[in-house]
């Protein structure tokens, strides 16, 4: 018996093994992506890269891993890199604190990734991240919004061309149709609906729905490169 053990019997030995070999870089690790990379790292995905420009604030506390009294002020992706070593000592790890941008994409995403998270909250950064995924056909699952919003039950999974809407979805789409990209995809977002806020407020949120959404984007993952449905 390991750490891992009880993985193994739920995906089974060889599926396993796939999971332990792949690759995966998760672009932003705040709300939505803290959980999913702590569940990949939970999972034994064995090679991480991990991409935020942020520090903690004292605002993250709330709905972030890593947001704690004693983390404010570093950066995410350093205090990420010592929980996950010590979640998993083996793991390969390379945290970069760089912002992912259409002009350091090339730079920070390698080709031989398996897989992409996008928790990106920059629309614009968002769009760069999916078009470079689409055109090098490296497989890439989409964040949606999940501030706004207290019920993680409502959290789905679907395809981007899916039966699914909401003002950033829809914004999503329309800037992605621009690159002349085929939009085929899967995202994760919410069914519910979101509560009004004063234009410029800071949007309010919490760990219910983003921890979901972080949850819900690893699972796939974990499923897609083990071969299981997803």
């Amino acid at each position: 018996m390991n750490q891992f053990s009880r993985t193994v019997s739920l995906f089974g030995e060889d599926n396993y093994n796939k999971i332990i070999t792949c690759r995966v870089a998760v672009v932003g690790i705040g709300g939505v992506g803290s959980y999913a990379v702590e569940a990949l790292a939970r999972t034994g995905v064995g090679d991480l890269l991990i991409i935020d420009d942020d520090k903690v604030e004292i605002t993250n506390i709330n709905r972030q891993i890593w947001a704690l009294n004693s983390t404010v002020g570093k950066y995410k992706v350093d205090v990420a890199r010592e929980r996950l070593l010590d979640i998993n000592p083996e793991l390969k790890i390379i945290a970069s604190n760089r912002r992912l941008t259409a002009e350091s994409i090339n730079e920070l995403i390698p080709q031989n990734i398996d897989f992409v998270i996008d928790a990106i909250d920059s629309l614009i950064d968002k769009v760069a991240l999916i078009e470079f995924c689409l055109r090098k056909r490296i497989p890439v699952i989409s964040c949606m919004g999940a501030a706004r919003r207290k019920d993680p039950t409502q959290i789905k999974t679907g395809n981007i061309n899916g039966l699914v809407s909401g003002p950033l979805i829809k914004r999503f789409r329309k800037e992605l149709r621009k690159k002349d990209v085929v939009l085929d995809f899967p995202i994760v977002y919410s069914e519910e609906k979101a509560i009004d806020v004063q234009k410029g407020e800071p949007l309010p949120s919490c760990c219910f729905t983003t921890g979901a959404v972080g949850l819900a984007a690893a699972a796939y993952v974990c499923k897609f490169i083990s071969n299981m449905d997803v």
